[in-house]
């Protein structure tokens, strides 16, 4: 059977509409295609503003956790923080990068430009993305004790460096002298710790007096305590490191103590009365550590004899331990004995109690030579960034080391 073929004339190709469809549907997917591209284009804005907001962020942090005078600087740390992170960019694109840098603050602002791949088609060739991070300190809340060997082997020019380092250190750490919100509190130890205490705080003291003198350490287990003494003796201080009792003879030495200025001082936001003691105290005898580090804890805590700390948690509570030797005065155990090997003991066990009660430990082995002593002062901070070890040409950078670590402590994101 023959097929009939439709004759071709202008006519028919007018008529037919069998294309029509086709025609339709592919002029249809044009604004389909855009729609399609444009989510495209804008996911992937999205996706490079996520990258630059982190990298932002990160480089802020780092501004203003960085010194000033550190090199590299805040300017160069946060540069290349901001490459870093930066470099990850799901999409290639075209940045400007600023950093405003303060005392306190850090300010990082970043302009980028993406190109288009669908939205160019339509006239819309790229994408500008803005981010901005600011990283700020804020006021510090502390309330910070400096126990500080002053044995004698702490001497000539290796305390005065000490002494500078722990100047600058409060300077920092109290907006320079200004801040009320920080106190501090100096426990300047040698073989004995002098202090004034209420009568009633002392071995066979009277209730109502004040009590200045030297004292060794409490009975046991009061060494590893910040309780206040009770009517029991066992828990009073103002013994010797010889019997139970108080011989005032036995303490004819003590008067070396006040007149090198090793004397307790207690929490205060008199920062330049604490500056001005610390450049007036010089070393004097042995090195008791575990008692300097029994008067900290009591110093910081707000249980009496010292009241000046406060107990709602409202401040961090942090003891700063400085030693150049090891222990060598008696110190009482768990066995009643007054020995070496007690005091020892009785420093792991403070530093223990003293963290296990919410108090940040920081130690400090200044020019140590032993390291039985540096394992014993590492194992006494809180964390491996608050033990520090220096010497005389490095001790002032490594109290300002420790100051920022703990200035750095409060910083945040603001935007």
């Amino acid at each position: 059977m023959a097929v009939q073929r439709p004759s071709f004339t202008p006519n028919y190709f007018l008529r037919d509409s069998s294309g029509a469809t086709a025609i339709l549907f592919a002029l249809s997917l044009i604004p389909l295609f855009g729609v399609v591209g444009a989510a495209i284009d804008y996911a992937s804005a999205h996706s490079t503003r996520t990258y630059l907001q982190n990298a932002a962020d990160s480089a802020a942090l780092a501004a203003v956790k960085t010194r000033d005078d550190a090199t590299p600087g805040p300017h160069s740390v946060a540069q290349a923080t901001f490459n870093a992170n930066s470099n990850a960019l799901p999409f290639p694109a075209s940045i400007n990068y600023n950093l405003l840098k303060t005392d306190d603050a850090a300010t990082v602002r970043v302009q980028a430009t993406l190109e288009t791949s669908f939205l160019n088609l339509i006239g819309f060739p790229e994408f500008s993305v803005d981010v901005t991070a600011r990283a700020v300190r804020p006021g510090f809340d502390a309330e910070i004790v400096l126990v500080l060997d002053y044995s004698s082997s702490m001497d000539g020019s290796k305390y005065e460096s000490m002494r500078d380092g722990a100047i600058d250190l409060v300077k920092l750490l109290t907006d320079n002298l200004t801040s009320p919100r920080v106190k501090i509190g100096l426990v300047p130890f040698a073989e004995e710790v002098y202090l004034s205490l209420p009568g009633e705080h002392v071995v066979d003291g009277t209730p109502g007096t004040t009590w200045t003198n030297c004292t060794n350490d409490r009975k046991w287990p009061y060494t590893n305590s910040d309780t206040t003494p009770t009517a029991d003796n066992e828990s009073k201080w103002g013994r010797t490191d010889s019997d139970d009792t108080i011989d005032p003879t036995e303490y004819d030495e003590c008067g070396n103590y006040p007149a090198a200025s090793l004397v307790v001082r207690p929490l205060t936001d008199d920062h330049s009365g604490t500056v001005t003691q610390l450049e007036a105290m010089v070393p004097h005898a042995g090195t008791n550590i575990a008692l300097g580090l029994q008067f900290g804890w009591q110093v910081v805590s707000a249980n009496a004899p010292f009241t000046e700390g406060v107990s709602d948690g409202s401040k961090s509570k942090i003891i700063i331990l400085l030693t150049d030797g090891r222990q060598h005065s008696d110190g009482w155990g768990s066995d009643g004995n007054h020995t070496v090997d007690n005091a020892i003991a009785n420093i792991d066990g403070g530093c223990s109690a003293i963290k296990s009660n919410g108090i940040t430990m920081i130690t400090v082995a200044y020019e140590l030579d032993d390291d039985d002593g540096k394992a014993q002062l590492s194992a006494c901070a809180s964390k491996g960034e608050y033990y520090f070890e220096g010497d005389e040409s490095s001790i002032a950078e490594q109290f300002s080391d420790l100051g920022y670590a703990l200035l750095n402590r409060y910083l945040h994101l603001t935007m």
